[in-house]
């Protein structure tokens, strides 16, 4: 989910958008995030190493505060004040959904515990060693 107007070393919201990502880590270090064939192409436009793997930068302090409250206001809250959240999060986790990563990674944190819920930078190394942030 993009919530643009990051800046470097902060991010903002700009209307109903946030430019960050959210995937889930498990104890043993390995990385929950659903990948979708357009990254395939995004990868293409931007120069970046076909094969090589998604790279994360997760916020930390107070930015990861102020982000967590607009996610769980925004994203999370209405949800789970559904009747039947925990279908709901089946649902996230077995068809998660593109451009929804606040709740593909929230639902899949809940419904596995002793996973860490990470936001921040999601992306992938481009030819001659920069790297290209899709989402922060």
């Amino acid at each position: 989910m993009a919530l643009h107007g990051r800046r470097k070393g902060s991010f903002r919201v700009k209307q109903s958008k946030m430019d960050l990502h959210a995937w889930v880590v498990h104890r043993n270090g390995s990385i929950y995030d659903p990948y979708f064939s357009f990254y395939d192409h995004c990868k293409k436009v931007w120069g970046c190493e076909q094969n090589a793997p998604t790279l994360y930068d997760e916020l930390n302090g107070d930015e990861k505060k102020q982000a967590w409250r607009e996610i769980w206001k925004r994203f999370i809250r209405p949800l789970v004040q559904t009747s039947d959240v925990d279908e709901l999060f089946r649902e996230y986790v077995k068809k998660p959904v593109p451009g929804r990563c606040f709740l593909n990674a929230w639902a899949y944190h809940q419904l596995n515990p002793g996973t860490l819920y990470k936001i921040g930078k999601m992306g992938w190394p481009k030819k001659g060693g920069d790297v290209h942030w899709e989402y922060g």
